[in-house]
């Protein structure tokens, strides 16, 4: 074969075979110990380098392994990091959700009259500062449009736009709102107002203020009351500036509210009083009483039930007015009515008309009540025209008016006056006009 046939094959088998004799033969004289030192001497520095060579291969593999070992271990501190964090930010979540619900009992508590419910922000719009909200409640959680909105700092806005599962809330920097306030040093009383001229910083004016009323940077402001929408001693916040108008002779505060708009996660709504309507039952079962008794004036029975819920609407709002109105009609045919009656209709419309047209026309003082006594009574007399020609009976109009018509008149203006006054005292009282409420840093 080629292969065996190789110069270089049969030189390099030839030193082979030449090395094997000469070693038998050595081994065989007995003198390989000599051969055996002069190899070993050779070869020492060789397997120095050898063993340096061995233990750098050694060193580099450790050093890799170990590189192997601090990324497991990291990976393995990483993934521990991340379990605690999770764990510091649920912590975090429940702190601040056993903030939230010990401020919502604390309201409760301390609001012990109204009925309230919280809902989420889940919307907010305007420029600069926040002046809407959106909730995620709405009719089918008892809230409606006119309700107010606060947190435990103080007082936010008003519900202004309602549906089945959410409401739109009107903060109280808003151009459009606006909410009876005092100050609760002096007990001056005014209005607070949004002003398009502070959208940027959400401040608020307080406005028709007297020319030397008692107001000064520092004071805080708490709703009066006033309207249908406020309860009254809410905290709104403190005066940061007092200026006074010499062409109108008045004086205007500058106000800064507590509450921080664009930071609020949860509101609470305020979605009735209990005690008004504890009350105002109370007041139309004994109108109704008195309407079902004897007592005539000018030749009739006045219609109590009536001038009691016109007053409610127009003290209390459209909502009471409307409910009560309801209440009031269906009262009245139950304890003297007998066949038709159209008290529902009138007690409900009229009612709910007072509070519509006095918060969208007038203020809620005695004077602008005054101009709808006779409102109201033209609305009555109509509704009793109504019935009697829905009776189908001969009568004479003349005495018609004479008889029924003039002295109803009269009689509403007069009833509805004093029953101004009763609701007006009930009002107020639960309220909490210029109530002392607990002051807030």
């Amino acid at each position: 074969m080629k292969i065996f046939k190789n110069k270089f094959f049969i030189i390099i088998l030839s030193i082979a075979v030449f090395l094997t004799i000469l070693t038998a033969t050595l081994s065989i004289m007995g003198q390989t110990d000599q051969i055996k030192n002069v190899l070993n001497t050779a070869a020492t520095p060789f397997r120095i380098i050898g063993n340096k060579i061995s233990e750098s291969i050694d060193g580099f593999k450790s050093y890799f392994k170990a590189i192997e070992d601090y990324k497991a271990e990291n990976e393995s501190l990483r993934a521990e990091i991340e379990s605690l964090q999770g764990a510091v930010a649920d912590r975090d979540a429940a702190i601040e959700e056993n903030e939230r619900l010990r401020d919502y009992l604390e309201m409760k508590q301390k609001y012990s009259s109204f009925k309230l419910t919280e809902a989420l922000i889940i919307g907010r719009e305007g420029e600069g500062h926040c002046t809407f909200f959106t909730l995620n409640k709405g009719k089918n959680d008892g809230i409606d449009v006119g309700m107010a909105v606060m947190v435990s700092e103080g007082l936010v806005g008003s519900v202004c736009d309602a549906g089945d599962n959410w409401s739109r809330v009107r903060v109280l920097n808003e151009a459009s709102s606006s909410a009876g306030a005092y100050v609760h040093r002096s007990g001056e009383v005014g209005v607070l107002c949004g002003d398009i001229a502070f959208k940027d910083t959400g401040y608020c004016s307080l406005k028709y203020l007297s020319e030397d009323a008692d107001v000064a940077e520092g004071d805080l402001i708490y709703t009066s009351g006033e309207g249908s929408v406020y309860p009254g001693g809410i905290y709104i916040g403190r005066v940061i500036s007092v200026e006074s108008d010499g062409f109108s002779r008045t004086k205007s505060a500058t106000v800064e509210c507590a509450v921080d708009f664009d930071s609020l996660k949860y509101v609470v709504v305020i979605t009735s009083h209990v005690l008004y309507s504890v009350f105002f039952t109370a007041m139309l079962f004994f109108a109704a009483i008195l309407q079902c008794s004897d007592i005539t004036f000018f030749g009739i029975v006045p219609d109590f039930t009536f001038s009691a819920v016109c007053a409610i609407g127009f003290i209390a709002g459209e909502r009471y007015g409307g409910i009560f109105g309801i209440f009031g009609g269906v009262l009245i045919w139950a304890l003297g009515s007998s066949g038709i009656s159209l008290s529902p209709i009138l007690f409900t419309f009229c009612g709910y008309l007072c509070g519509a047209l006095t918060r969208v026309i007038l203020r809620r003082n005695f004077l602008s009540y005054l101009v709808f006594t006779p409102i109201m009574g033209a609305i009555h007399i109509f509704f009793t025209l109504i019935y009697y020609i829905m009776l189908s009976e001969s009568y004479d109009i003349w005495s018609v008016f004479g008889k029924r018509i003039i002295p109803e008149f009269v009689s509403c203006i007069i009833f509805m006056t004093a029953a101004y006054g009763a609701v007006k005292i009930i009002y107020m009282l639960f309220k909490g006009k210029k109530k002392d409420a607990k002051l807030i840093k």
